[in-house]
């Protein structure tokens, strides 16, 4: 997303970017910068918050003399510190996730804070994130704008109809305890008492806490037809989203909406996701997905039981993600919008 933004704002006006990366640069990422003109730097760090790569990025701000630094990820803290004290004219903070579950340490709250206040623009991937750091960080005198996550459209034909799918319920993501699984196994468990084991649980993803749902299905006696498969490729999983029935988002934290929610909605396959954090931007509930209280195996369960045997509201949901993922999410369709609306914003 970041790489194609830039790359976007490279061609489109008359402005040169600069990518800094840290940790090992492949030769994929060169041939990229170099196809679309990009200047590509590496941090002095594989961890950029040292002082060399503080006085690395003052060097590089002194050669290139930049009207705008965007920040993300580790080296925020250095990029935005060193771009005050040097009265850059936008000072941007891309904040691509949500905030820690719990975060006792007072400290770090209060120095991220001073580094949030030097700053004087924020980039977020959706209103309810840039709401929760404005609560943590006392920021809403700052300038936004939301950049909604993007992908380019995964197909070349049309997606799979009813007749062609299986019945496969989906769930994309990392196996820690506040994605929710231990909810989708649960429901699963009850969506298994009514339809036998025709229909089939499949979840990709691996984690820290992978032992304790494949005890919890042992448990549930659902282990037949429930599969964790872990980390799959790319090419893989878009196999499982072209014929499932539904894919399930069941996190239980307030994080941004992740990409599982577009790919899905890509291949116009219908998502269930809990309605928490950002995730009700993307979905509307009964016209494009479908959206349960988060935490509610029975709430999430009835709403498999739609999917599953509502022909016409499969249909319609088939249709409407498909049309909101090609207006909305799609790269080829969206980054014009957004990069102008950014270029403007700056200006």
């Amino acid at each position: 997303m970041i790489l194609n933004f830039m790359s976007k704002i490279n061609d489109m006006y008359d402005y040169k970017v600069i990518l800094i990366v840290h940790g090992k640069i492949n030769q994929n990422l060169l041939k990229i910068c170099e196809d679309r003109n990009l200047k590509l730097l590496k941090w002095p760090s594989p961890s950029p918050i040292y002082l060399r790569d503080a006085l690395f990025f003052l060097r590089t701000i002194f050669k290139y003399k930049p009207i705008c630094i965007i920040a993300s990820m580790k080296p925020t803290n250095i990029m935005i510190l060193v771009s005050f004290l040097c009265n850059i004219k936008n000072r941007i903070i891309w904040i691509r996730s949500g905030l820690p579950k719990v975060d006792k340490n007072n400290l770090r709250t209060f120095l991220k804070k001073i580094i949030f206040q030097m700053s004087n623009g924020i980039l977020s991937v959706s209103k309810n994130i840039s709401f929760m750091y404005d609560y943590k960080y006392s920021i809403k005198d700052k300038k936004k704008i939301i950049l909604h996550n993007l992908i380019g459209d995964p197909l070349k034909e049309e997606p799979y109809s009813l007749g062609q799918r299986e019945k496969i319920i989906l769930s994309v993501g990392r196996l820690v305890q506040e994605k929710g699984h231990s909810t989708l196994l649960n429901a699963y468990s009850i969506i298994v008492k009514k339809y036998g084991h025709d229909v089939k649980l499949v979840i990709v993803g691996d984690g820290p806490y992978r032992s304790q749902l494949e005890n919890q299905a042992k448990h549930l006696m659902i282990t037949n037809n429930c599969k964790l498969l872990g980390s799959l490729t790319y090419e893989e999983l878009t196999e499982y989203y072209k014929k499932a029935m539904a894919t399930i988002i069941p996190s239980e934290c307030h994080e941004s909406f992740g990409y599982a929610i577009i790919e899905s909605m890509a291949f116009g396959t219908p998502v269930i996701a809990s309605n928490i954090g950002g995730i009700p931007e993307v979905i509307n509930h009964g016209q494009n997905g479908l959206l349960f209280a988060n935490g509610n195996p029975d709430e999430l369960a009835k709403s498999i039981d739609q999917v599953l045997s509502d022909y016409d509201l499969w249909y319609k949901i088939n249709k409407n993600s498909r049309d909101s993922f090609l207006k909305k999410f799609n790269i080829m369709s969206s980054m014009d919008h957004y990069a102008q609306l950014f270029t403007d914003w700056i200006n």
